[in-house]
């Protein structure tokens, strides 16, 4: 009997190792086409392109925060709960009620930000040029939600390569050759813009069209043993934290845009972008090991999640000093 908790640790280790190196690679391409995006924009339209973008984005994804209301995180959690044989059902239930709740919420903020776009780039932002941006970005913002919960959900299945791929390399790629073709014919500083919206409804589409196949082949009947105010009440507690997570990572840039140039906040935003790579580590291991922890804890197989864990942070650990070193040294 002792021995069966290190055998079934041990199947964990690999998976997370096998799975995380996978991820790597496919977390490493999405950075290395987002940092080739960088560099066609910054070649087309110059430190202020890069800003508008930059910037364009952060708004993107705080307004999304909001629009979700946390369901992106809570959706993991019960994905990788009802992921066995006799809670398959859920997982329709819990992708509908997800949807129902962000769809229509998505659509009616979005059109509130599209509304008041004039004054927020006037009065917030102080540069009119952001007006356009911030009207693109209310067109995004219900693809761009349903992207990103389809990709949790996704993960949640275990359905890691995929999740990833919609995650670090779908967009980068779309856009990178959406760039590359249009701005041969087209100079407008906006383009990226329109090329990111293009790249995000085509992410949003496919994540879509996996999870309907998905779920199509769960023959177990429905049954509405999981509420929509469960999932609202273990999901707003989650927005808060995300809420809190973006502010912390993205608030200098916003701050930058209001009190300096847009120039100056392209030039901040690459080289944060550098910095951040000390972080890839902690990213690829928990995109592998959040669902792994989900299963375990809901199975009360407590000591192996608690090898699990330790396992995982030493490798985070680990592999971000040997990184830090690097960035250190080749500065």
């Amino acid at each position: 009997m002792k021995k069966k908790p290190d055998n079934c640790s041990n199947i964990h280790f690999k998976e997370i190792l096998a799975g995380s190196a996978v991820t790597f690679v496919l977390k490493i391409s999405g950075l290395l086409l987002g940092y080739a995006v960088m560099l066609i924009i910054s070649r087309q339209h110059g430190a202020e392109g890069i800003g508008i973008y930059n910037l364009s984005l952060s708004v993107l994804t705080f307004v999304s925060i909001v629009a979700m209301m946390g369901t992106n995180s809570s959706i993991l959690r019960y994905a990788g709960q009802f992921n066995h044989k006799d809670s398959l059902h859920k997982l329709k239930l819990l992708y509908k009620h997800t949807l129902e709740i962000v769809i229509p919420f998505s659509i009616l903020l979005g059109m509130v930000f599209f509304f008041r776009s004039e004054w927020i780039a006037k009065d917030v932002f102080q540069n009119q040029n952001y007006t356009l941006a911030l009207q693109l970005i209310a067109f995004m913002l219900p693809f761009f939600a349903l992207l990103q919960i389809s990709v949790e959900f996704i993960r949640g299945l275990k359905q890691l390569k995929i999740s990833e791929y919609l995650r670090s390399v779908n967009r980068p790629l779309f856009n990178l050759v959406l760039l590359s073709i249009g701005g041969l014919y087209i100079t407008h500083i906006m383009l990226p813009l329109y090329t990111l919206s293009i790249s995000i409804i085509a992410g949003s589409l496919l994540g879509f069209y996996f999870i309907i196949r998905h779920l199509s082949q769960i023959t177990a009947p429905v049954k509405k043993d999981f509420s929509k105010k469960e999932l609202i009440h273990t999901s707003l507690p989650m927005m808060i934290t995300a809420i809190a997570s973006f502010v912390i990572n993205n608030v200098s840039l916003l701050f930058l845009e209001i009190y300096a140039t847009t120039e100056e906040v392209g030039i901040f935003s690459v080289a944060f972008k550098v910095s951040i790579l000390i972080s890839i580590v902690l990213m690829i291991v928990n995109t592998i090991a959040a669902p792994k922890f989900s299963e375990l804890f809901w199975s009360n197989r407590q000591d192996e999640l608690q090898k699990v864990i330790d396992f995982s942070s030493r490798l985070i650990f680990g592999s971000a000093l040997f990184l830090a070193v690097i960035i250190i040294v080749f500065k």
